[in-house]
């Protein structure tokens, strides 16, 4: 009991201590001086509410105290400078620790082998995130990739359309979540040059042009969706009959990198409901719709 006593009193002087420390002193820094025994004095008796005798005893459980509270700020001082660089082992880690310790003369055994376990720690949480955003990554993009090698997008179905002149359309099978992929742009993937001359014939030939024109990392590519596509031959093929609205335009497309090779897939803008027509901005200018259909100004 009388052991029990003692610790239970030690732990309510240091709980004094600290709180005449925190509000009564200059706060604790990583970086500046501790108060000196002079200093304690000089506080102590000017609070004389808290009833602490100023003797080697007390003023020795402050400057322990103060010494710890220093000690965990330089530790939270280390960590925050050194969690975000790429180190890959213990050896590297350590010396990393040493390195800061040592350039701003923080010699202290206690608080590397603290930095140390704590980075270790930080550490393997980052690398285990990282490995496990890279897996759901990969994931995804497999998932993608196999949409696009069946064309199954059972999100959407093609439907006849409301206006006469724009044919076919397809419409939400179900409510899709903003940033859902939609479907893709399936079709021939060509070089500019090959797109241009592929373009060009269409146009002498008077055929409806189903492509889509982009660049990738310096690159210009198209892609033909004019006819069925050699690897679906008797598959219907979503992506080329999404209609254009410059205002109403619900999914946009974006580059994904897919086995290799850049693919055009059409995510969700919004929140889409079911029913609802799927639209992307062609991108046309507006000075070239004069000779266009009226819709395609909506």
């Amino acid at each position: 009991m009388t052991r029990g006593n003692e610790t239970s009193g030690n732990k309510a002087t240091h709980a004094t201590i600290r709180e005449i420390i925190n509000t009564y002193m200059e706060p604790i820094s990583a970086y500046g001086n501790l108060p000196t025994s002079v200093q304690v004095k000089d506080t102590l008796n000017g609070v004389p509410d808290y009833q602490l005798s100023v003797d080697k005893k007390t003023l020795k459980s402050f400057n322990d105290i103060m010494h710890n509270m220093q000690r965990k700020a330089r530790l939270n001082d280390c960590i925050e400078h050194l969690q975000k660089s790429t180190l890959t082992n213990e050896d590297e880690l350590e010396n990393a620790v040493t390195a800061f310790l040592c350039e701003r003369q923080w010699s202290n055994t206690k608080l590397k082998k603290q930095c140390v376990s704590k980075l270790k720690v930080a550490t393997k949480e980052r690398n285990d995130f990282r490995a496990s955003r890279r897996n759901a990554q990969r994931q995804q993009e497999q998932q993608m990739l196999s949409s696009v090698q069946d064309q199954k997008w059972p999100l959407v179905v093609i439907a006849g359309s409301k206006h006469s002149r724009k044919g076919r359309t397809v419409l939400a099978k179900c409510n899709i979540p903003r940033n859902t992929v939609v479907c893709d742009y399936h079709g021939e993937l060509l070089t500019y040059n090959e797109g241009l001359l592929r373009y060009e014939q269409y146009g002498d030939n008077n055929e409806n042009v189903y492509m889509f024109s982009f660049n990738y990392q310096g690159r210009n590519y198209w892609i033909d969706a004019v006819r069925q596509c050699r690897c679906h031959p008797k598959t219907r093929i979503k992506g080329r009959l999404l209609n254009h609205s410059m205002k109403t335009a619900n999914v946009v497309p974006r580059i994904v990198l897919l086995n290799q090779l850049p693919h055009i897939l059409f995510f969700a803008k919004q929140d889409i409901a079911i029913s609802e027509e799927i639209l992307f901005d062609y991108g046309v200018q507006r000075y070239r719709l004069s000779e266009l259909q009226d819709w395609m100004l909506s």
